[in-house]
């Protein structure tokens, strides 16, 4: 730990216990000293460190002798709001008290609907609170993740605010969830309990009604209540008397306001007599019944916390915030709010290990179930178009520091002047290929946009009179001349809509430069997304325009032109051979899905899908694929997009069987398809062109594309192979090949090939191999292949491992001496934790490392076995890897999932018991499909 950051840790626990009475004292905070004792560093130290926290704006200074400390973030909360930047140097706290005061005069006010959806729920709430002699019990309604818990805290507040309660009044959540099954527990941890009432009740001890006396007591999925646990509660709300269990003379009285919450039908899941006691009930909208307004608003907030958190500016797309706004969001706030935490964690992720310059959030970072939301446009563009800040800006910035949304709009991301005259360009940013497409797409519906407006026509029905209203006729013949010389050449065909918005370009552009506002110095594109033929195409088109206008026009105008062009609407060219293509991935539904998408949005038929079921033969699927690409083929290749397994093994397969040529990108998404389908029907793209584009300069992928004379089985030309193992063949095994790989120089000097496996797909393929040695076998798993040597996994972290691969590659080490190495003294701990520490993507490998070792010393002592630790490091690394997965919501299929569980039935619910603290910390499911391989692997070690 950094000492700037001890001393801050320090700072916050001695504030930590701080109220709001405290801020009201004159003397508040702590000197240098005692933050220096408690931090144990010395005191100039200390103060050399306060001084930049202050600068940094984490602590607050009160100026005096001595001068005293506070943490930022503590008064924040207290004060319930964000400092401004002229308060982190004040006299006292009571200047913020007073501040606060002055900023809100309603609780609910920070409640986003608070004047629209929310307004009569919260006219209820208010009147429930206020309505005398103590205010009325109250049901809140709604699914799960409308916010019933923060409603319910806020009516808290205020109450507080009201004085109805004290500010020494608390807010006690009660889950009843919890105590569902087993009345006595929910009595004793209600009402309390005196000695001797039960077995274990050595001492008298108060419940938490106790607790909430004089303020609320919020009980939380009430339907999960049972009968007799509601009746319990009918004392309190009655009368506000109630008994400690194994109590029956002595009554104590508790003054509890009592909230409720459930997602249930109130009147099947509630005795009748426990609603007559509740005379309010409020009703939360779902996320879909509130308008995109406050949609709109509620994700800007979650935006503004996550960049809070990180303490950067995050900048999002707007197609990414036009899929929040109309995906299918079923778990309400809640999941919106997860959705944004996840892709704002992928961002900083790559911004961190330096992929991307700033935390950004573009369609690649986009789950596929949200991305679908953008297929709601044409039914939401009326409403939309009502949030007019919406396509007026490419990327939104949010910055936590101010707590608001600043907004970067096109015409100053790009120093773009979208008026008559013309473009401005800016030297100051690098840009993207899809940015600046995406710009020019918005360019020319902006000015076929204003064309309709003038002349009140559809874009089928423009006509030369129309179009002679807005343009010079001269300058729209000599456009029009340009782009059909353009066409000739690149044998593309431009819409009507291409033809008149470069015609109002160049017209605003003559018009600058006769005006002199045109501005010379600009360098818009980097020259690495320009091919030579579209500069060459770009120059005729000026080249011409030049010409027919008897005008000189600025050469920079070229790269312009080209980049329009490149990104400009086309007319179908039927005659024109396509790349095709077809989605191949696991699952009942998942490539067909895709395919739909990507059909539907481009207006097409050209993608084809093959859906995998988990309980279908791969030979099954393969022959499928054969015919398919066959059909598809119209002299250009085939570009396979599959997910994972063994799909990506088909293209070379196919290759072989049909003489066709085909290339392979793995882990394919809705964007990938989208992107792929578009550029496949360009007439001059081949397969090569499309696949490598992709790899490159499309930012939805993640991973290279793969040749089907590259796919990661050996080729003839290469004579060696090693194999690397694990219960999967996708998690561990390609960890361990990229261990060896970046550990060992000789594996690229002698050609070596570096596969992973599991144990199904070696059988499968296991052919492949006839013409090549096999050096060695490395991983959790043996497969046993006769004289080859295996290295355990443990083997290769300890070093052992990589000298013995090292001696096999050289030629001096064989498969007898390898079976006799001692084991090692290292720690297994540090070993293992510093190997997950590399690999690890988003996880804390300590905290990981923890959890999942937790689990395995509960099942040893549940299955009563001494596992060896060649075992426990495999179960280690492969459960760290699976845990990650389920954190990306990428987790892998297994075939037979329904007859493994039911032979296991006991130690499936063994492992799933000692999971269940993994599953809460770390906020995951982990699917049965995941089990189903830890049932695997505990029963290949039990059954050696």
């Amino acid at each position: 730990m950094l000492r700037k950051d001890k001393v801050l840790l320090s700072l916050h626990k001695l504030c930590e216990n701080m109220t709001l009475k405290d801020l009201q004292s004159d003397k508040i905070g702590f000197t240098t000293i005692e933050i220096a004792n408690h931090s144990s560093l010395d005191r100039s130290n200390t103060s050399k460190e306060l001084n930049n926290l202050y600068n940094e704006k984490k602590v607050l200074k009160i100026p005096g002798k001595p001068i005293l400390f506070l943490h930022a973030s503590i008064i924040e909360n207290l004060i319930g709001r964000t400092l401004n930047s002229n308060e982190f140097s004040i006299n006292n706290c009571n200047e913020l008290l007073k501040s606060s005061k002055n900023d809100t005069e309603d609780i609910f006010s920070t409640l986003l609907g608070y004047d629209s959806s929310l307004k009569l729920p919260i006219e209820k709430a208010k009147s429930a609170i206020l309505y005398p002699p103590k205010g009325l019990n109250t049901l809140l309604i709604g699914p799960t993740g409308v916010g019933k818990s923060t409603f319910a805290e806020t009516m808290y507040k205020y109450a507080v605010e009201s004085k109805i309660f004290s500010s020494e009044s608390k807010f006690v959540v009660f889950n009843c969830a919890e105590y569902a099954e087993n009345a006595n527990l929910l009595l004793s941890n209600l009402f309390g309990y005196v000695k001797g009432s039960f077995t274990g009740a050595n001492k008298d001890k108060f419940g938490i009604v106790a607790q909430a006396d004089g303020g609320i007591l919020f009980l939380d999925e009430i339907h999960r209540l049972p009968p007799e646990g509601q009746e319990m509660l009918f004392l309190l709300m009655d009368k506000g008397i109630y008994r400690r269990l194994g109590e029956s003379d002595i009554v104590h009285k508790a003054n509890v306001f009592i909230v409720c919450a459930t997602t249930e039908d109130i009147h099947s899941s509630l005795l009748g007599t426990f609603l007559r006691r509740i005379p309010v009930t409020i009703n939360l909208p779902a996320l879909q019944d509130r308008s995109l307004k406050e949609r709109l608003s509620l994700i800007k907030y979650f935006f503004i916390i996550e960049s809070k958190y990180t303490n950067a500016t995050i900048r999002v797309h707007k197609d990414v915030i036009k899929s929040l706004l109309l995906y299918d969001c079923f778990g309400n706030i809640g999941q919106l709010k997860s959705d944004i935490q996840l892709m704002s964690a992928r961002a900083f992720l790559n911004y961190k290990t330096g992929l991307k310059d700033n935390i950004e959030i573009d369609l690649s970072l986009v789950p596929d179930y949200i991305y679908i939301g953008l297929l709601k446009l044409n039914e939401n563009r009326s409403n939309l178009n009502k949030l007019s800040e919406i396509d007026y800006m490419l990327f939104y910035e949010f910055n936590g520091n101010n707590l608001e949304v600043e907004y970067t709009k096109e015409l100053s991301k790009y120093n773009i002047d979208t008026s008559n005259n013309g473009f401005k360009y800016s030297t100051e940013i690098p840009y993207l290929e899809n940015d600046i497409r995406s710009m020019f797409i918005n360019y020319m519906e902006k000015y076929s946009t204003k064309l309709l407006s003038i002349s009140s026509v559809t874009h089928s029905d423009y006509t030369s009179n129309e179009i002679f209203k807005v343009i010079n006729p001269k300058i729209y013949y000599a456009v029009e001349h340009s782009l059909k010389e353009a066409e000739k050449i690149s044998r593309n065909k431009y819409t009507k809509q291409t033809y008149i918005a470069l015609s109002m370009h160049i017209s605003a552009l003559i018009e600058n430069i006769n005006q002199d506002t045109y501005n010379p110095k600009y360098n818009l594109y980097n020259d690495k997304i320009f091919l030579d033929k579209d500069l060459n195409i770009a120059k005729i088109v000026l080249s011409i325009i030049e010409n027919d206008l008897q005008t000189s026009l600025p050469k920079d105008e070229v790269k312009f032109i080209s980049m329009f062009l490149n990104s400009t609407y086309l007319e179908p060219n039927n005659q024109s051979e396509s790349i095709g293509v077809i989605i191949l991935a696991h699952g009942n539904s998942t490539a067909s899905s895709m395919c739909d998408v990507a059909n539907s949005l481009l207006g097409t038929n050209h993608c084809n899908a093959i859906d995998m079921p988990l309980d279908v033969k791969v030979s099954t699927i393969l022959d499928k694929a054969i015919e398919l690409v066959k059909e598809c083929d119209e002299g250009k290749g085939v570009l396979l997009l599959t997910d994972m397994g063994s799909l990506i093994a088909f293209g070379e397969l196919i290759s072989e069987k049909t003489k066709i040529k085909t290339r392979s990108i793995e882990m394919v998404s809705t964007p990938i398809v989208l992107e792929a389908v578009r550029k496949s029907t360009l007439p001059e793209m081949t397969l090569d062109e499309l696949a490598n584009s992709l790899s490159s300069l499309n930012p939805y992928i993640g991973r290279a594309a793969i040749d089907s004379t590259e796919i990661s089985y050996p080729e003839k030309s290469r004579e060696y192979v090693i194999i690397t193992t694990c219960i999967t063949g996708y998690g561990s095994a390609m960890k361990v090949a990229d261990f060896i790989n970046s550990s060992l120089k000789n594996i690229s000097k002698y050609n070596i090939n570096l596969v992973p496996h599991n144990i199904e797909s070696f059988k499968m393929y296991k052919n492949k191999f006839s013409n090549n040695k096999i050096l060695a076998v490395v991983g959790s798993v043996d497969f046993n292949v006769a004289n080859t040597p295996f290295i355990h996994i443990e083997e290769l972290l300890n070093g052992y491992g990589l000298d013995m691969l090292n001696k096999i590659i050289e030629g001096t080490f064989n498969a007898n001496s390898i079976t006799n190495i001692k084991e090692t003294n290292l720690s297994y701990n540090s070993l293992i934790i510093n190997f997950m520490t590399q690999n690890l993507e988003l996880l804390d490998s300590v905290k990981l490392f923890n959890y999942v070792n937790s689990s395995l010393l509960t099942i040893i002592e549940l299955i009563d076995e001494e596992l060896k630790s060649k075992f426990k490091l495999g179960y280690i690394l492969h459960c760290s890897f699976m845990i990650e997965r389920c954190f990306k919501n990428t987790t892998f299929p297994y075939n037979n999932i329904t007859e493994i569980i039911s032979k296991n039935h006991e130690l499936y619910s063994l492992i799933r018991e000692a999971f269940k603290p993994t599953e809460a910390y770390f906020n995951i499911f982990i699917p049965d499909e995941e089990i189903a391989y830890i049932i695997d692997m505990i029963n290949e070690y039990l059954n050696k």
